[in-house]
């Protein structure tokens, strides 16, 4: 086929095994007609490329280049179903579910003009449920959304849709915010709370009647009680939702309430204490 030809033939399927084929039928054609030294390949018609239960589909006219501009062996182009095992590099939270895919060059950067569909099988255990996609030029690092059209799916038929305008490792993923200590002593599973530094103002410790010691803040008036409930609170509010929101609102106002009797209870105390 030309390689000037502008008005694509209908589409072509065909399996991950016979990428090769695409060059000597003319449906992928190379700039400077050498597909081993090129700067970018143009698809002639549309392909849909089977790997396994999974396909790849380029619109006719699609252009395939490396990220960098730079020439590259188009022939070497592949794609495979890979191991969940193999992937590593992951951020915090993220766990690999579902399937891999390679699509490209291994270990280079290629881009699409225009982007390409990509239906990755996840299995249909995982239907209904919404993944997070991630892209890599290596299933060792690097993973990010960059390049991805979509950076979420919901899985139908055991199918993770999705389209993408860089190459060439991707993967569906779970997401679990990772538990990190709160601000305040509690413990949070969702958005982390700034830590904030020390509170240093003096406490001036009350001895009542009864031997009990009681720190109070010498510029709040608050005790050790109070500070302890919020602090708590403010911990869970890092988990979110209005439930938590109201029970920060109720240990507040027990705080409150709390307050105030010790201070009652210590006045009580020092009249005692000077009636004796």
């Amino acid at each position: 086929m030309n390689e000037e030809c502008t008005e694509f033939s209908e589409g072509v399927e065909l399996d991950y095994s016979q990428l090769s084929d695409l060059f000597d039928s003319g449906i992928f054609s190379a700039d400077g007609n050498d597909p081993t030294n090129t700067k970018n390949v143009t698809a002639q018609q549309e392909i849909t490329i089977k790997i396994g239960n999974s396909t790849i589909t380029l619109p006719a006219g699609t252009v395939i280049s490396k990220t960098d501009g730079t020439i590259m062996d188009a022939t070497q182009l592949s794609a495979s179903e890979n191991s969940t095992s193999i992937v590593s590099g992951l951020a915090a939270g993220y766990t690999v579910s579902g399937g891999v895919l390679q699509w490209g060059l291994i270990d280079f950067g290629l881009s699409f003009s225009p982007s390409i569909s990509i239906d990755l099988y996840v299995g249909d255990a995982l239907n209904n449920q919404t993944l997070y996609i991630l892209r890599s030029t290596s299933q060792l690092s690097g993973w990010t959304s960059d390049g991805l059209g979509s950076t979420t799916c919901v899985v139908t038929n055991g199918i993770c849709s999705f389209t993408a305008s860089k190459a060439s490792y991707y993967a569906t993923t779970t997401y679990t915010a990772p538990v990190t200590a709160a601000a305040a002593g509690g413990s949070s599973g969702g958005m982390r709370l700034p830590e904030t530094e020390k509170n240093t103002t003096e406490t001036n410790p009350t001895v009542t009647g009864n031997g009990e010691v009681i720190n109070t803040d010498t510029q709040t008036g608050e005790t050790g009680i109070t500070g302890g409930i919020t602090g708590a609170a403010i911990g869970a509010l890092g988990k979110g939702g209005i439930t938590l929101v109201i029970v920060l609102v109720i240990a507040l106002i027990v705080g409150s309430l709390i307050v105030r009797a010790r201070k009652k209870k210590l006045e009580a105390n020092k009249e005692n204490d000077s009636e004796e």
